[in-house]
C-alpha cells in the first residue's frame, strides 16, 4: 500500500494506520512461518529493492553498468554477496550516492546517529519502511509481554538527549493514527538525569519493563540492588544502543529476580535482530533485512566462527544500502536456538559496552550524553574521546577536508564543556586516523590505562 504524497493530513495518516496494522499482522505470521516460506518472502523483497537500486540510486546503477550486471542476477540472499561491501566512510562522503532519486523530499526522514562507533552518519527512510518498521516492533513487544508475564505492562524508557527513537516515533505520529499497542511510550527519564534519581524514580514507579542503553540500565540496576532491593525492581531490563556487561546481566537475573532483554538496530536498519525468551542470541529480522557475517577479507564465516555484521536493508526504498559493514563483531552459534524459529540466528554484538567518564565532582557521565553532541556534525568523519584523568579529556576528530577547524573545534569545545563543566581541562586535535587497540579496533572511549596505538596527526 502507498501512502498519498499530498491530500489532506487526515487521510494520509489513516493510510498509515492501516499500513501499520498490516505490518503487525505480516510480522507476526512472518515469525510463525516456516523456513520455506521466510526464504520465499525475503527473496521476493530482494529482488523488489535490486530494481529498485540499479533503476533510482546513483551509486548502484553506476555499478550494475560497470559490472555487466542485471536485476535478474540477484535474486537470493547469497547472491548480494556478489556486490562489493560498502564502508561507513563512503556513506559519510557522498551520501547522495545512494539516495534514490525516486523517493520524494516530503516522504522520507533522515536519522542521524552520533555513532557508538565514533562516526557520525546519517540516513533517509521513506515513510513506508518506516510505518513497517513500527508495525514489526509487533515481535519485540510479544517477547516483553511474555517475559513480564503481563500483556498490558507498563514500560518506563530511559532515553538519550538526543536520540533516533523519538525522531523516529515522531515522523509515525505524522504519518499515521498511532494504535496505543503500537505507541506503548509510557512514562520517560532523560539520561542527563543521574543514575541515582532515576533508580529513584524507577522504584517510586515500579514499572515491569525499563527500556534504555545497556550500560545506564546496568548502573540503575546497581543502585536498585544496593539501596531498594529486589522488590523494587521491574520484571524486565530491555536494553539497545550499546551493552550490558555479563556481571551486569547476572546481577539482574539473580539479584534483582528480573530478567533481560535485547534488540539490535541501527540508522542503516532500524530493526536488525532481536532476543527470544531462550537468551541464546538474535534472531534477525529477514524479512527486513539480510544479514552476513564476514571475515577481514569479506567472506562468510561458518557456525562458531568470529566476524564482521554486514547488512542489506531490503524495504527503506530512500537511502538503499547493500551489503553494507555496519562494524560491530558477532558470533555465529554453531546450534539452532531452542525456540525452534527457523529465523537465522547471530550472536551478541561484542565490544560495544559504553565507559562512563568519572569528572572532578565526583560526578559519572555516560557517554551517550558526549556522542550525541555529535549528532549533527556533518564533516566530523569520526570522532573519539581520550581520558587522561577525570580533569583531563582529549578530543580526536577526523574531519572532511572542506571542514573549518578552527569553528567546529570551538563548537565541538563548547559542546562538551557545557557537559562536563569547567573543571575539565579539554583539547582538540585533527588526526588522520583514531587510536586503537591491539587487536586493531577504535574505541569511541580511551582510557589511559587502555594499552593502545596513538593517533596518527594531520601533517
Amino acid at each position: 500500500m502507498s501512502l498519498p504524497a499530498q491530500g489532506g493530513s487526515l487521510l494520509r495518516r489513516a493510510v498509515g494506520s492501516v499500513r501499520i496494522a498490516r505490518a503487525m499482522l505480516a510480522a507476526r505470521r512472518f515469525a510463525a512461518a516456516d523456513g520455506a516460506a521466510i526464504r520465499c518472502v525475503q527473496e521476493r523483497r530482494i529482488a523488489g529493492i535490486v530494481r529498485h537500486a540499479f533503476d533510482s540510486v546513483p551509486y548502484y546503477r553506476d555499478l550494475a553498468r560497470r559490472l555487466g550486471c542485471a536485476p535478474e542476477d540477484l535474486r537470493t540472499a547469497a547472491d548480494l554477496a556478489r556486490l562489493p561491501l560498502i564502508g561507513r566512510r563512503q556513506l559519510q562522503e557522498e551520501p547522495e550516492r545512494f539516495l534514490s532519486e525516486a523517493c520524494p523530499r516530503g516522504m522520507r526522514l533522515e536519522i542521524r546517529s552520533g555513532g557508538s562507533s565514533g562516526a557520525p552518519r546519517g540516513v533517509w527512510h521513506d515513510a513506508p519502511s518506516v510505518l513497517d518498521d513500527a508495525g514489526h516492533g509487533e515481535r519485540h513487544w510479544a517477547i516483553l509481554r511474555h517475559l513480564a508475564a503481563n500483556d498490558r505492562f507498563r514500560a518506563m524508557t530511559i532515553g538519550s538527549p538526543r536520540n533516533s527513537e523519538s525522531d523516529v516515533r515522531g515522523f509515525v505520529r505524522q504519518h499515521a493514527i498511532v494504535p496505543p499497542s503500537v505507541s506503548r511510550s509510557g512514562s520517560a527519564c532523560d539520561m542527563t538525569v543521574s543514575p541515582e534519581d532515576v533508580a529513584r524514580a524507577v522504584a517510586a514507579a515500579r514499572p515491569d519493563v525499563l527500556l534504555g542503553y545497556g550500560s545506564y540500565l546496568e548502573r540503575v540496576a546497581q543502585i536498585l540492588d544496593e539501596r531498594y532491593g529486589r522488590e523494587a525492581s521491574p520484571k524486565v531490563f530491555a536494553y539497545g544502543g550499546d551493552g550490558m556487561s555479563p556481571s551486569g546481566r547476572a546481577r539482574v537475573v539473580e539479584r534483582l529476580g528480573a530478567a533481560v532483554w535485547t534488540s539490535y538496530q541501527a540508522v542503516e536498519s532500524l530493526k536488525i535482530g532481536y532476543e527470544c525468551a531462550c537468551a541464546a542470541g538474535l534472531h534477525v529480522h529477514a524479512d527486513l533485512c539480510v544479514v552476513r557475517v564476514v571475515d577481514a577479507e569479506g567472506r562468510d564465516v561458518g557456525p562458531g566462527g568470529r566476524g564482521e555484521v554486514v547488512i542489506s536493508n531490503l524495504v527503506n526504498r530512500a537511502t538503499v544500502l547493500l551489503n553494507y559493514r555496519l562494524g560491530d563483531e558477532v558470533v555465529v552459534p554453531a546450534t539452532p536456538c531452542g525456540c525452534g524459529t527457523p529465523l537465522p540466528l547471530i550472536g551478541f554484538p561484542e565490544g560495544r559496552v559504553e565507559d562512563w567518564f568519572a569528572l572532578p565532582t565526583g560526578e559519572r557521565v555516560h557517554t551517550q550524553r558526549l556522542r550525541a553532541l555529535f549528532t549533527d556534525e556533518r564533516e566530523v568523519w569520526q570522532y573519539q574521546l581520550v581520558q587522561e584523568r577525570p580533569s583531563s579529556l582529549r578530543v580526536a576528530l577526523v574531519v572532511a577536508e572542506r571542514a573549518d577547524r578552527p569553528a567546529l573545534a570551538g563548537r565541538v569545545g563548547r559542546a562538551i564543556a557545557g557537559v562536563v563543566g569547567p573543571g575539565v581541562a579539554l583539547s582538540i586535535d585533527f588526526v588522520r586516523e583514531l587510536e586503537r587497540t591491539p587487536t586493531g579496533k577504535v574505541r569511541t572511549v580511551v582510557r589511559r590505562s587502555d594499552t593502545a596505538q596513538p593517533a596518527t596527526p594531520v601533517a
